[in-house]
């Protein structure tokens, strides 16, 4: 008689195409990862210099017309950081938002 089952090289043949998709998804998300960090710091380079633009032009006009200071010192140690945390969140959302375009 005549055992039904599965055969030895089909089990190993099952073992390596799973290890083999195994290795493939995990290549694939260290490129896709690779890819978004580059994403998110090209545009989190481009945002906080819009940003910081923006606060040059908005902190100069305040102190000018609102204020009447001659003084213009716009960037100090604080509005940095919330410049670069702004442009951070900001530059994660809008590297998704093209991902998911």
């Amino acid at each position: 008689m005549k055992k039904s089952g599965v055969s030895f090289g089909h089990s190993i043949g099952s073992f390596f195409g799973f290890i083999f998709s195994g290795l493939m998804m995990i290549l694939g998300f260290l490129i896709a990862t690779t890819f978004f960090i580059l994403s998110v710091l090209i545009n989190w380079v481009k945002m906080s210099l819009g940003f910081a633009l923006f606060w040059f032009i908005a902190s100069g006009f305040y102190n000018v017309v609102f204020l009447d200071n001659q003084s213009f010192e716009p960037f100090d140690g604080m509005s940095i950081l919330i410049i670069l945390g702004l442009g951070f969140i900001a530059s994660v959302y809008v590297t998704i938002s093209d991902i998911k375009n």
